[in-house]
């Protein structure tokens, strides 16, 4: 059991003896206890040790009252800060607590009950827990709300823009059929098909993403589909890089579309290799993975039971977390104007939820960036 950082802020050495026997008499808790007689040391501590609850006096040499709180609150915004005042002053406890205080304790009720310490801080920590959690899934639902209304925006476009398209295609194909002695029209008409023809190609991508391309779902084992597409991929990604399998010997029965796994591999692959623009290795692996409460929590809406793993590696450029939050948006890129339309992985993104499955993205600058993506067992 890892133990819990403690640093107590306290000027008078026999309160602080009361802390360390308090904190003694619960020996299995794993605390270990730093202090410091002035705040400018314990800001100091925070900023160069780490620190899992601050036990804070109220009334120090360099600081008295509720700035002391403020002052420790902004230097270490999500540490847990138990207050440890002579006071029993239920306004000034009320109002450490609005400032970021996480409990208030009376030194002398600690004295007489030493077991209120280690459950303030047990609490605080608990509370931080809690908080974090629920961050945590704040951000998902946002990013998952977010990405369903980019996703109904997508749609309705794609499905107007491809009518557009049809009627142009319709009436090049009418001329093209009536004017074949003009030469001259029928290259304007042949350039006019080739970038309607474009353009259908873009809204199936956007299509994909809204989740709205209709998919041809089998049965098949992911091992031998990712094998049989592996020579496809070597030739999409080039020579200088070095496509690696590392599949599990045993048949991972998926229920898929196939064009839709190849799109999905073909989509990541290329990225892969366009931040490899030097070459190195690409490895494709196949696991297994049974859906926990810890992956669940994860990943909202996914059901308990087993999943096939996929993940695409690279030893790329790797992203920081700004760009990684907005990987899988349509039309965001990095790459310079015209080298991209920026719905690959937006396509990825969208396919994986038709699928009933999910998708994570491991990255860092220079580090390289690793795609897992989770489907049902079959």
């Amino acid at each position: 059991m890892p133990s819990v950082q403690i640093l107590l802020i306290e000027d008078l050495a026999e309160d602080a003896q009361l802390i360390r026997e308090a904190l003694a008499a619960e020996p299995s808790a794993g605390f270990k206890l730093t202090h410091v007689d002035r705040l400018v040391n314990g800001l100091r501590h925070l900023g160069e040790h780490p620190v899992d609850v601050v036990l804070l006096d109220l009334k120090l040499p360099d600081s008295e009252g509720i700035e002391t709180v403020v002052a420790v609150r902004a230097r270490a915004p999500h540490v847990p800060i138990v207050v440890l005042t002579a006071s029993d002053d239920t306004a000034l406890a009320v109002e450490a607590v609005q400032k970021g205080a996480a409990d208030y304790l009376v030194k002398g009720y600690v004295q007489v009950y030493p077991s209120l310490l280690a459950r303030a801080i047990r609490y605080a920590l608990e509370r931080r827990r809690a908080e974090a959690e629920r961050a945590r899934l704040q951000r998902q639902l946002s990013q998952a709300q977010k990405m369903e209304t980019i996703g109904r925006f997508a749609g309705g476009i794609a499905h107007d823009f491809k009518n557009v398209l049809q009627v142009i295609l319709s009436l090049a194909w009418l001329i093209r059929s009536h004017r074949q002695d003009d030469r001259e029209l029928m290259a304007n008409v042949e350039e006019l098909v080739h970038a309607a023809e474009s353009g259908s190609g873009l809204v199936q991508q956007l299509l994909a993403f809204s989740r709205q391309q209709p998919l041809e779902p089998a049965h098949f084992d992911l091992n031998e589909a990712v094998r049989e597409i592996s020579r496809l991929l070597q030739q999409l990604v080039g020579e200088p890089v070095r496509l690696q399998l590392e599949l599990l010997p045993e048949p991972l029965m998926v229920r898929m579309d196939r064009t839709g796994l190849e799109q999905i591999l073909m989509n990541l692959c290329a990225n892969a290799r366009d931040s490899m623009p030097q070459g190195g290795p690409l490895t494709i692996r196949t696991a297994r993975r049974t859906a926990d409460e810890p992956f669940l929590d994860a990943h909202p809406g996914l059901s308990m039971g087993d999943y096939v793993g996929l993940s695409v590696q690279d030893r790329g450029q790797g992203m920081d977390p700004a760009v990684a939050a907005h990987l899988f948006e349509p039309f965001f890129t990095t790459k310079q104007l015209g080298q991209g339309t920026g719905l690959g992985l937006a396509v990825v993104y969208g396919l994986v939820q038709q699928h009933q499955g999910c998708i994570e993205v491991e990255t860092a600058p220079g580090r390289g960036t690793t795609f897992h993506l989770y489907f049902p067992r079959q």
